[in-house]
């Protein structure tokens, strides 16, 4: 058992078939994850599907991956040690793909 873990080493495995951005050529690219490499991903990486690229696959290490969430998804979001985890709904993306999708809260009534 590990301890003293920061919250942002904290994060589920990524599955084969899982929908996942991949950092290309100082892009983020939205790819398919098809392999994991290794007895631990997080350092052997994994075999990405690239649909919008040339090269069908490609290696790719785990911290050049991002997993990817659907507007409407249901998601649970670390607010900090007084909130703890919240549940929420992913908004539409933003036009620069760069940065993070915003969450709101579930129960939580938007200011517009």
């Amino acid at each position: 058992v590990v301890t003293d873990v920061y919250l942002d080493e904290v994060r589920p495995e990524l599955e084969p078939g899982e929908l996942v951005e991949a950092l290309c050529d100082g892009r983020w690219e939205r790819c398919v994850v098809r392999q994991l490499l290794g007895a631990l991903p997080a350092t052997g990486g994994f075999i990405v599907e690239m649909p919008a690229s040339e090269a069908a696959t490609k290696h790719v290490t785990a911290v050049d991956l991002r997993r990817c969430f659907s507007a409407g998804e249901e998601v649970e979001v670390y607010m900090g040690l007084y909130r703890g985890w919240v549940v929420a709904t992913v908004k539409d993306a933003p036009t620069d793909s760069d940065e993070p999708r915003e969450v709101v809260p579930a129960g939580q009534v938007e200011a517009r």
